[in-house]
């Protein structure tokens, strides 16, 4: 008699187990696909990091062509030693604002990985506790 009481209350229990246990798969999920596209994203501003910097440096080397051929263009040695100071000084501004530039796609590289690792540490976190309360149920 008292194992026909409990049988019941032991179903009702499974199936409360059962749909918690769903709740949680389907949230865990939802993370996931959230983290996946964030990841996405992060790489793809990576990547038009790089391209910027590839971009950048394609530049800073135009510009240093130009003040070569500038350079060489000039013939009377006063007036290239005037534009020589001249040009070591925009050469000089220019390697400056190009250094800058790199330093800034270097902190935002490291922000983004930092990021990154962040959301992969995340979804480790997310996978063991959807592991553990999968152990309990």
């Amino acid at each position: 008699k008292a194992a026909l009481e409990l049988k019941p209350l032991e179903e009702a229990t499974d199936s409360a187990w059962k749909e918690e246990k769903q709740k949680l798969e389907n949230e865990h999920q939802k993370q996931l696909e959230l983290l996946k596209i964030e990841q996405d994203n992060i790489e793809e501003e990576r990547d038009n990091l790089k391209a910027e910097v590839e971009a950048l440096t394609l530049a800073t080397e135009a510009s240093q062509k130009q003040v070569e051929s500038l350079k060489a263009a000039l013939e009377l040695k006063p007036l290239e030693e005037a534009t020589d100071s001249a040009w070591k000084e925009e050469k000089q501004k220019l390697e400056n604002e190009h250094q800058k530039q790199l330093e800034l796609l270097k902190i935002e590289q490291d922000n983004i990985e930092e990021e990154r690792d962040n959301l992969k540490a995340e979804v480790e976190a997310l996978t063991l506790a959807t592991e553990a309360s999968q152990k309990q149920v």
